[in-house]
This record gives C-alpha cells, structure tokens and sequence, in this order.
C-alpha cells in the first residue's frame, strides 16, 4: 500500500483500447450510436472504497470517465483495481471515495 500513488492510471482524457492492453485502465467506452465519453474531473488514482452486493472492498480507482448516450443520459462510470488482484468496473456512486488508504485496506476486508 506504500506504493499505491504510483499505480498507472488515466488522467485528463478517456480511455482508449491501448491504455486497456497497457494496464492504464479497465474499460473503453464504444462511441457509436451518438455515444459520447468524457473524463471526469478526479485526482487519480484514489483510494476508495466499494460498495458490492456481497460487501465492501478497498480498492485504487484508475479511471473515471461519464458517459453520455443519445439521449442525452449520462452515467459516470470507474475502473479500479482489486487489492487482492483483478480489475473491476462500477458506476461512481458505488465508491465511497478516500484521500488515503484508512483501516478497512486489510486484507481482512478483502472480498473473497
């Protein structure tokens, strides 16, 4: 966790299938049909806390970005990484974003 400020991210811009590939993101958003990505404005990466059907787990959020469909429906989406290893993507309301890492980054709160 000492090291948790130096995990690759994106910043200033939405994702492409390269950042994917390269490890700097979870996610790329397909643009057809009238869709629009933006990034959102967030320091990153960030310490945060998820919010899951079968519990809560620390994780580093990578990418935030809103995406906003045809109709004008916007939705802001992150990418984070599982501190036990893998990847995730949920929407931006899930996480109970942190400025640092607090007590719950144990692996007692790990989701199994």
């Amino acid at each position: 966790m000492a090291s948790w400020h130096a995990t690759p991210c994106i910043r200033g811009r939405v994702a492409t299938e390269v950042d994917v590939k390269n490890g700097k993101a979870v996610f790329y958003l397909d643009l057809s049909d009238g869709q629009k990505s933006r990034p959102y404005d967030f320091a990153l990466p960030c310490c945060a806390i998820l919010h899951a059907e079968n519990g809560e787990a620390p994780v580093i959020v990578i990418q935030i970005e809103t995406s906003i469909n045809s109709l004008s429906e916007s939705k802001i989406f992150a990418g984070y990484r599982l501190l036990a290893g893998g990847n995730g993507i949920c929407l931006l309301s899930e996480l109970e974003l942190l400025n640092e890492p607090d007590a719950r980054f144990t692996q007692d709160h790990l989701l199994k």
